[in-house]
């Protein structure tokens, strides 16, 4: 692990620190202990877009994007790996919203151990769900592809981000005692442009974006009452909070860049009512949200399935729109809630 190789150079640091005959070598070796961890974070970072998926009984990992577009547009693009009891599964969900009264949604699920695939080779990843759903890059570019036919409506996207800022590594954390999440995020901020194409409506689209890359040791219903994930669409600033059973019990990450400054922010707790994060350092407010898309788990499910189900299971919701912080600058936000 890179991050043990910086602690053997930090003894070292002090060992050549502390011994005068071997004081003129400290600087050197200085140099080269932060050429090293600048290297360390940024594989790190770029660890961030590989899978670390574990093959056990309800694991499940995501990578989600949220992107502002010209004109209003509103994408949202979930890409899951899971074991869902015995079966092993890539799942996809699209959301894009045209207006209030105009959005489009599409979910769908293949075999994992047909078409899963994630990789690295040199400073390149790929990370494929379906072989019309994967997404690719480096530490400068990254692209996605997403295509899904589903009642006779074609659901295609081709998109390019580039410029992307820097992210933040995993951070992760235990659950009782017995499970654990984690969440990185991939980069908070970067420019996107691209094509959608849905019900053969052919939109060349630019805009801004960010993706984040959690996983969680049992399925998220069992793990986390309610969250949110949000996205500055103007400014540096991405992040995601969910809170435990127990209120007291946040987990997440979120990074902030300004004027070339990178700070990560540890949540602490978030007031779901005032829709406030108070993060270490700093507190984040969210207003003025207008909920333009609602979706549920259990939708996706015909009627008697869903209505059966609901008996056992709990429901995962996500309630999608814009909001301002307390900047009046324009976000993305998801409301995340487990009934």
């Amino acid at each position: 692990m890179v991050w043990s190789h910086l602690r053997n150079i930090h003894v070292l640091l002090i060992v050549l620190y502390t011994n005068t005959k071997l004081y003129h070598l400290f600087f050197i070796v200085s140099f080269l202990f932060l050429l090293s961890h600048k290297q360390a974070v940024a594989q790190d970072v770029l660890n961030n877009y590989t899978s670390r998926f574990e093959d056990k009984v309800n694991f499940n990992e995501n990578w989600s994007y949220q992107i502002a577009l010209n004109d209003g547009l509103q994408l949202y693009i979930d890409l899951s790996r899971l074991n869902k009891g015995k079966e092993k599964l890539t799942t996809a969900n699209l959301v894009f919203i045209k207006s209030k009264n105009e959005s489009y949604q599409v979910s769908c699920q293949y075999p994992a151990p047909k078409y899963f695939q994630s990789k690295t080779s040199g400073p390149q990843y790929s990370v494929r769900f379906h072989k019309h759903i994967s997404f690719t890059g480096d530490k400068q570019e990254h692209s996605l592809s997403f295509f899904r036919n589903k009642k006779n409506i074609d659901y295609y996207v081709k998109l390019r981000f580039s410029k992307l800022q820097t992210g933040a590594p995993f951070i992760e954390k235990t659950i009782d005692k017995r499970s654990r999440t984690a969440c990185a995020i991939n980069f908070p901020f970067s420019q996107v442009s691209g094509i959608v194409a849905i019900a053969g409506d052919t939109l060349r689209v630019s805009g801004s974006g960010s993706l984040d890359h959690t996983y969680h040791s049992d399925l998220p219903v069992n793990l986390f009452s309610y969250g949110i994930r949000f996205f500055n669409v103007t400014d540096t600033c991405a992040g995601i909070v969910l809170v435990g059973k127990n209120k007291n019990d946040v987990y997440g990450s979120a990074v902030t860049i300004n004027q070339g400054a990178i700070k990560y922010l540890k949540p602490l707790s978030f007031d779901k009512k005032k829709q406030t994060i108070i993060f270490d350092g700093t507190t984040i407010r969210f207003h003025d949200f207008q909920e333009y898309h609602k979706w549920s788990v259990l939708d996706e499910l015909p009627g008697t399935m869903r209505k059966a189900a609901s008996l056992f299971t709990k429901d995962l919701i996500n309630s999608r729109g814009t909001g301002k912080n307390a900047m009046d600058k324009p976000c993305l936000i998801t409301k995340i809630e487990v009934k």
